[in-house]
């Protein structure tokens, strides 16, 4: 117990300490598991408590539901009126974290409504300020209360006590607490509103905003994944629309959740040797999520996953990993030209391991259809490819063409990238059982939407680009001038004038009328260097990126993400 009230502040923040980091390191997989999932379901608590929308949330062992109820309204008869089913991977790149803080929620659910259902990653808990601020929200709200009733009652006998003797001290006493009392009830009554939604939320909020966008509902990841000692633990989250998909039992998730009263519809894969025969959670930086869906006369199991990137820099760690997956000691046993390498086997190693999960289920569950998405880091010109898919036999990687964002005008050497770059985002399944999303020619129809592109590009365009004319010989535009004051007067002169500010719980200071004597309490604030923060990262990051060549597409990054969401359609019926 001592340990995790130790590490607790650790995961408030959601960066670790050095100091820290061999606690950390001390604890076992499920005590580690059992510490993340604790603080997310704390969160998901204080969100239905304080958000002014209400989700109706089940905060589950295996998983959070918000907006819970609403399949309840699903039919097979209305589902397979459509005809399809739009399914759709996302890489969302943090929404609520401070090097997002100008994402446009808006647009993101607008996106997001061309889809039925759509397997997020890179979802975050609460971090840094935003966290910080919850956390004094919650200890306000639970102090609050006693703090005005001692204060009443502490007036009512000052009060006494100036009829019996009064004194100028007294009387300055009861100014000031009269003052404090004000301002502790007028703070109480509002609390709710400096609670800050976490991004999964927001864009939540944003769907429901939308024409019928009260039907969407999500099934968010019990905790969040990553390395022990990583600043960032992410989570996968399932958006659906209940009009057209409905949640339903995994067997999975059903045969290995510990408890809960909830249907087990979704879970983490736990790559143990339950599932592997052998433990091999130790080479994941974030497991998988699975849940399973059905739409119509279609009935789908959706595993998706963010797949590490850097390979580790311990050397010692190669054979082990490559043990895990490939039973060999190394990369280097499959050649030089093969395609896996020091950067990329780790992604191999993740990757290969999930389709060694997905065999085992498909062969204990035979009626499964599995559609494995996420970002995997890979691409599918990568020559490994083909030696990675035989570990789940007539599975095929879908999705050539590039998926992530580019923020330069053109590359290294000079080609124009058009705003995108490699081809990470991916859909692995076997179209032979998986039929309802293919043609007769085993071609999926759909792809990666461009939102730089098209309708949509447009709008952003209208909305945000300043930029203007041909660049000088150093590569800087010109700037719309009368559109970049009138965004600067909108976005950040608010801000940094404090007008328009962040709040959060800070100390309120009652001074007496001759400034000498006060008392300081807890209370709503301004949060000034938030609120200046914003206004300068704005201006930077928004406006001025897009004078340069090698920002020239920053800001489509800053408003939705640095990946393009992959989509393709599935019969229903």
């Amino acid at each position: 117990m001592k340990l995790f009230f130790l590490l607790v502040p650790i995961f408030l923040s959601l960066s670790v300490l050095a100091e820290d980091a061999s606690s950390l390191e001390a604890l076992s997989d499920k005590e580690f598991d059992s510490l993340k999932r604790s603080l997310l379901v704390e969160e998901c608590k204080n969100n239905n408590n304080f958000l002014k929308q209400k989700f109706n949330v089940l905060c589950e062992e295996n998983y959070h539901h918000y907006n819970s109820s609403a399949y309840e309204s699903y039919t097979k008869t209305n589902a397979m009126s459509f005809g399809k089913v739009r399914i759709s991977e996302f890489n969302s790149l943090h929404p609520g974290m401070g090097k997002t803080r100008f994402k446009d929620y808006k647009k993101v659910a607008q996106m997001m409504n061309r889809f039925d259902i759509i397997g997020i990653t890179e979802l975050i808990p609460l971090m840094a300020e935003d966290l910080k601020n919850n956390k004094a929200v919650v200890q306000f709200a639970k102090d609050a209360p006693q703090e005005i009733i001692d204060t009443k009652a502490e007036i009512k006998q000052l009060k006494k006590d100036i009829r019996k003797k009064p004194s100028v001290i007294k009387s300055r006493k009861l100014v000031l607490l009269t003052s404090k009392l004000e301002r502790l009830q007028k703070d109480f009554k509002k609390i709710n509103s400096v609670y800050r939604a976490p991004g999964y939320l927001k864009i939540l909020e944003q769907l429901h905003k939308l024409k019928n966008g009260k039907d969407w509902a999500l099934l968010l990841a019990p905790r969040g994944e990553g390395a022990k000692t990583s600043h960032t633990l992410e989570l996968v989250g399932y958006y659906y629309r209940t009009t057209v998909v409905k949640p339903t039992i995994n067997p999975y998730c059903e045969e290995t959740r510990d408890n809960g009263a909830a249907k087990p519809y979704a879970c983490i894969i736990n790559m143990d040797e339950n599932d592997l025969g052998s433990d091999k959670q130790h080479v994941f930086s974030r497991r998988p999520f699975m849940a399973s869906f059905m739409s119509g006369n279609f009935s789908f199991t959706l595993i998706s996953s963010h797949i590490i990137f850097d390979s580790p820099k311990d050397q010692t760690l190669i054979p082990i990993y490559m043990q895990a997956a490939f039973n060999t000691n190394s990369y280097e046993d499959f050649g030089s030209r093969s395609g896996i390498t020091k950067n990329n086997y780790a992604r191999f190693v993740e990757t290969k391991i999930t389709l060694d999960f997905i065999k085992t289920y498909t062969e204990k569950y035979p009626f499964a259809d599995v559609i494995y998405m996420g970002d995997f880091n890979i691409e599918r010109k990568n020559k490994f490819v083909d030696t990675l898919l035989q570990a789940w036999p007539e599975s095929e990687m879908f999705i050539t063409e590039a998926t992530s964002t580019s923020i330069r005008r053109v590359d290294s050497d000079d080609n124009k990238t058009n705003g995108v770059s490699s081809n990470y985002d991916h859909f692995i399944f076997n179209p032979n059982t998986t039929n309802e999303c293919v043609n007769d020619d085993g071609e999926i129809k759909g792809g990666a939407f461009n939102f730089q592109k098209s309708r949509f590009g447009s709008y952003i365009n209208r909305v945000y680009r300043v930029r203007a004319g041909k660049p000088d010989e150093l590569g800087v535009y010109q700037m719309n001038t009368e559109k970049y004051q009138s965004l600067m007067k909108k976005y950040v002169e608010p801000k940094a004038s404090l007008s328009d500010p962040f709040y959060t719980i800070g100390n309120v200071k009652h001074v007496y009328e001759d400034t000498t004597h006060s008392i300081t309490t807890r209370g709503i604030i301004k949060s000034k260097k938030e609120s200046v923060d914003y206004a300068k990262f704005f201006k930077e990051r928004i406006l001025d990126s897009q004078l340069k060549d090698d920002s020239f597409y920053y800001f489509y990054m800053q408003l939705i993400s640095d990946h393009l969401p992959i989509y393709m359609e599935c019969r229903t019926n």
